[in-house]
């Protein structure tokens, strides 16, 4: 029967089971289906799903948004011949939004408009703009044309007609640029197609061929003026029902009594309803009003003792002065949460969920629904969140929805990331990120084990940033210097892997080689990439027609990507299609030239629109946008990010916004909707309903504003809810003092509104004091272990080392008969004694733990810091001691190596370095110096062979371009044992820029045993850590020779921290990692004496 239909329920549930009765008793034809329009993505899942489960399946269902049916039922009637006139009329292309944003992109350029007398403001606008913000002009004027079409039809057909409607200063400037559209033409654009066909649909008396035959509008709580209008004219052939979510029978109708919050937050679903039971002047409808709930039905709650649902009761019951609200102790059905961040929100939600989990065990993931204003700030600290699994919290699987598509497909992301490249400085980070998002490391024939080895690559190549010098000079004016540039990079990869890591510079360039030997195919897939980046950067560099973009962009994407999933090949196609419609674009601005910065701001607008984007109800908790119409049942309901400055939402309209300008009734107000949005989640939770926002500064913890709608809901709880006290057998069972359950009430918003803590390892969550709240509880087991670290500060981490190691003595036991046989290097005797700890974390744990060390850099350097200057001054003087002379084709060689500035810059820091290491030489260069010394020696059970460098007539030196440290001394009594031990007698000078000591001979005998007992310690510090550390050995040697040795003051220096700590054992990386959580000089103070007894025995040093 032919008519509209109103119904209201007080729940989707409700709405749902009348609307499955309705399709049950009058079943369509099975060759037709049912048009079921709906506002959301997470509706229309939800209605299929409860339908599927009613009926076993959910087929035949056409589930359109409203503006996708206005535009199909318009097309299906304009093809009725008979509806449409003898010549129908198709939607003129021109008018829609793609093709009218390039269309006024090239109007605002045309100075013919812009001489127009109406169009002074876009003129004064326009006076040396660029072209980005002319686009930006373009865009913001569709939009606003966009809008007209649906709330302002009638002024853009006045405009046709020579008229204004308002006294807004900018309507004439925006109708001569509609009429310059126009063209003199009256074309078919969506205002007046659209309005033709509804009036033609008023005034027929035969129902067109076009029209479904029943149309259902499911929970929706505004719709656009023209909208309510169609319906009505539908309704006049076909029945149409609008199922709408207003609690209380006629809450809805002027001058009825309703439930205080009714009134407050239901504004838009109230006009919607009233305009929908308005009559239209001239066309006679059917009207019918039913409404149905949960209350009337076997559906309805048993049990209403919670908070929330006394509240929603009241509400579907409509009462004006409802009875007053009971808040029991526990009851945890509605709260306020107030955090500091974002983040914390999430994580006092993760304790809130984790509680209901446990409270009830029939709760899944998927009965969870958490909405946020801004979905791409929340999606990642909830992936940090609830996608990890650690100390006992289960990982919660969640979907993101309304995510933008440049983050949430692969391809998407490459797109962006490259788009932003184009016009980027070309680091060599942003290269390897581009080249780390998978379907572009596929394209470019590399795999992910082969990542870390490209990135080895750049950094041993030095490359910091752009193509070339010649690119540089040409986009920065700076000089045309090849140092730190891809191509400088790339040829020292490319020639190393030719030659080899030769020490020489061939045409300019030094090689990098030895890791690019074995991956020939690898470099080369690389190095093409990489010329491939920079060509198709320069291609995209350009001014082009949108047809020619249309092209460049298809082929840049073949090229950049390579999908290998369905979701990443569906991600690529959409982006093809949003590519394709620059060529339809084209059509109707001819070749307009476009140049990149414009293409990029059009791409970005697609790439970061959300509103296609999928996740609502597909396994696990769902995670979405706060929008209207998005709240759809769940049994647990959060609302995060609940503050005075984001919800509801500030609609900021342009200056020449003629709907701002002039309001109507029926005109969309995002506030508005967002009140309607409160209302509509507080009946679709089931639960609980957790509401939470950021109230508190995490700079100075002031106090931060909610929302208003917030605020209104705690000051109506406050009115109306009797807060229950525990009675005796509650204080008695509680786990906590009886003050913990009474201190919070009082009031409702006392006991609802929950102030959490900065950190959520404050003491506050774990305390089971009388003054603790009992909604303050957290289910991460760590932070209880690092509160009670914090509380037990004395006491020391959890060490690495457990139990301690029983560390052998140094010197050879007589009886022990002898080890495995041993070959030891001469280098790495020296490694393992200088630096234990690393030597042990590097060479037995296979592990690296300097931090920084894969760092890539994006900034050539500008300076040499210490570190880099004492190792260029240690090769210089080890070149120079080695007869080899320190010339210009060696200071080229140097520079060429990447590590120094630039330029002249770097051959400055050459000079220098190379001049303050002159006096050190002038003491060095009298000696007569020997050939290097073979070492072969051979002990009970071991072998040391290698050899000893910087021979002189009665000795050898050690050298070191910088002031002595505890490991030269260390490096130098090594070298001088073995030396001693390789040809007996001999002195060891030890050299550096702050004076030099010698080293005394030592006999053979003395020699053998002492590196016996060395070899024995690398033995030991093969097999386990060893409480031997240089700085610590050195202070004890010093000790050893002056008052004898502090204990106390070895400890000491070696915790050190702060300006002090500058050397001290204890800040080093591997020496924190190894010792991690023990005290090794006080706990195994007897193994590091004696280790240092046996190490420096015989060990005699004077001044030189």
């Amino acid at each position: 029967m032919a008519g509209l239909h109103l119904v209201t329920g007080d729940a989707p549930a409700a709405l749902l089971a009348h609307l499955d009765e309705h399709l049950r008793d009058r079943p369509l034809s099975p060759f037709d289906d049912e048009t079921i329009i709906v506002q959301s993505l997470g509706m229309e899942r939800w209605v299929r799903q409860q339908l599927a489960k009613r009926r076993g399946c959910a087929a035949s269902l056409a589930m359109p948004f409203p503006a996708g049916f206005c535009r199909s039922l318009a097309e299906a009637l304009q093809r009725d011949a008979a509806f449409a006139g003898h010549r129908p009329q198709p939607l003129d292309t021109r008018f829609e939004e793609a093709a009218l944003t390039w269309r006024l992109y090239a109007a605002l350029g045309d100075p013919a408009l812009l001489t127009h007398a109406a169009c002074g403001p876009l003129r004064a606008y326009l006076q040396d703009a660029d072209e980005r913000k002319r686009f930006g002009l373009a865009r913001s004027i569709t939009a606003r044309f966009d809008e007209y079409r649906l709330y302002r039809p009638d002024v853009m057909l006045a405009w046709e007609d020579g008229r204004l409607t308002t006294t807004s200063p900018a309507e004439a400037w925006q109708a001569a640029l509609w009429a310059h559209l126009l063209c003199g033409e009256r074309p078919m654009h969506f205002a007046r197609w659209f309005t033709d066909t509804i009036a033609r649909l008023e005034q027929t008396e035969v129902a067109p061929a076009g029209l479904p035959p029943r149309v259902v509008v499911f929970g929706v709580s505004t719709l656009p003026p023209v909208f309510v209008r169609l319906l009505k004219a539908v309704a006049r052939f076909v029945p149409v029902h609008v199922a709408v979510l207003s609690p209380g029978v006629d809450s809805w109708r002027e001058h009825r009594t309703r439930h205080p919050l009714t009134a407050r937050f239901a504004a838009a679903s109230r006009e919607l309803l009233q305009d929908l039971a308005a009559p239209t002047p001239g066309v006679p409808i059917d009207l019918r009003h039913t409404h149905v709930s949960v209350l009337d039905t076997a559906r309805a709650p048993a049990q209403t003792t919670s908070l929330l649902h006394q509240l929603q009761h009241a509400l579907r019951a409509g009462l004006h002065e409802a009875p007053p609200t009971r808040l029991t102790p526990g009851d945890r059905s509605l709260t306020v949460q107030d955090c500091h961040s974002p983040l914390r929100e999430l994580e006092v939600l993760r304790d809130q969920l984790l509680d209901a989990f446990a409270a009830d065990p029939t709760l899944r993931p998927h009965d969870v629904l958490i909405m946020v204003p801004d979905v791409e700030t929340y999606a990642p600290l909830a992936e940090a969140i609830f996608a990890n699994e650690h100390d006992g919290l289960a990982r919660i699987p969640f979907r993101v929805a309304d995510r933008a598509l440049s983050r949430e497909v692969a391809p998407a992301r490459a797109l962006r990331e490259w788009l932003d490249l184009v016009t980027a400085r070309g680091t060599a980070s942003e290269l390897l990120n581009l080249l780390f998002i998978p379907p572009v490391r596929r394209a470019a024939a590399v795999s992910g084990a082969q990542l870390d080895r490209i990135a080895g690559w750049v950094r041993q190549a030095g490359i910091r940033w752009g193509e070339d010098g010649a690119a540089r000079a040409a986009e920065y004016d700076l000089p045309a210097v090849n140092d730190h540039t891809w191509q400088q990079g790339l040829d020292r990869l490319l020639v190393g892997y030719a030659v080899g890591n030769v020490a020489d510079v061939l045409d300019g360039v030094r090689p990098v080689g030895g890791d690019t030997s074995g991956d020939t195919v690898l470099l080369g897939n690389f190095v093409e990439w990489v010329e491939q980046v920079f060509a198709w950067r320069q291609r995209c560099r350009t001014v082009q027609s949108l047809r020619e973009w249309s092209d460049t962009l298809q082929a840049l994407l073949s090229w950049l990507v390579k999908p290998d999933s369905d979701d990443e090949r569906q991600a690529l196609d959409e982006l093809r299609r949003s590519m394709t419609t620059l060529s339809e674009a084209a059509q109707h601005v001819g070749d307009l030239p476009v140049p990149f910065e414009i293409v990029r701001e059009w791409l970005r607008a697609g790439l970061e629109d959300g509103e296609q984007a999928s996740g609502f109800l597909t396994g696990g908790m769902t995670l979405c946008a706060m929008k209207p119409m998005r709240a759809v049942p769940h049994r647990i309901i959060a609302m995060l990010g609940l503050s005075d400055d984001a919800f509801p939402r500030r609609q900021r309209r342009t200056a020449f916004d003629l709907i701002a300008f002039e309001p109507r009734r029926g005109d969309r107000e995002v506030r508005v909707d967002d009140r309607q949005l409160l209302l509509d989640t507080l009946l679709c939770a089931e639960d609980r309903l957790l509401l939470s926002y950021v109230g508190r500064s995490q700079v100075d913890n002031g106090e931060l504003a909610p929302s208003i709608v917030v605020a209104e809901l705690l000051d109506y709880l406050d009115a109306t809810v009797q807060v229950v006290e525990p009675s005796p057998d509650d204080r008695a069972q509680a786990s906590v003092p009886s003050r913990s359950m009474s201190q919070s009430s009082g009031t409702a918003r006392a006991r609802l509104h929950v102030q959490h803590h900065l950190q959520p390892f404050s003491p506050a969550y774990f305390a089971a004091s009388a003054n603790h709240h009992e909604a303050l509880f957290t289910f991460d087991a760590s932070m209880a272990r690092g509160v009670h670290a914090a509380q037990h500060r004395g006491e020391l981490a959890t060490p690495f080392l457990h139990p301690l190691p029983v560390v052998p003595p140094l010197e050879r036991d007589p009886q022990r008969a002898p080890e495995p046989w041993l070959r030891v290097s001469v280098e790495d005797l020296v490694d393992a004694w200088t630096q234990p700890a690393r030597w042990y974390c590097r060479r037995v744990l296979q592990m690296d733990v300097r931090r920084g060390a894969d760092r890539v850099d994006d900034v050539e350097p500008l300076t040499v810091d210490p570190l880099l200057r004492t190792r260029m001054q240690q090769q210089f003087l080890q070149r120079t001691l080695h007869g080899q002379l320190v010339d210009e084709a060696f200071l080229d060689f140097v520079l060429a190596g990447g590590e120094l500035p630039p330029a002249a810059l770097g051959a400055s820091w050459v000079q220098r370095l190379h001049h303050d290491i002159q006096p050190l030489l002038g003491r060095l260069r009298a000696a007569e110096r020997q050939p290097p010394m073979t070492v072969d020696i051979t002990g009970a059970d071991w072998q040391v062979q290698g050899t000893l460098d910087l021979q002189v007539d009665g000795g050898q030196w050690c050298v070191r371009a910088a002031k002595l440290k505890a490991r030269d001394h260390l490096q130098a009594w090594v070298l001088h044992v073995l030396r001693a031990a390789a040809a007996e007698g001999g002195v060891t000078w030890l050299y550096g820029t702050d004076g030099a000591v010698k080293l005394s001979p030592l006999s053979a005998a003395q020699a053998h045993r002492r590196l016996d007992a060395l070899v024995q310690g690398f033995r030991i510090m093969s097999r386990m850590p060893v409480p031997f550390f240089p700085q610590s050995a050195w202070a004890y040697r010093e000790m050893q020779r002056k008052a004898g040795v502090d204990q106390a003051r070895l400890l000491r220096d070696f915790e050190a921290t702060g300006e002090y700590a500058i050397g001290a054992d204890g800040g080093d990386d591997y020496v924190k990692a190894l010792w991690r959580g023990l005290r090794p000089l006080d706990q195994l103070w007897t193994e590091f004496n004696a280790w240092c007894d046996v190490f420096w025995q015989d060990h005699e040093v004077t001044p030189a």
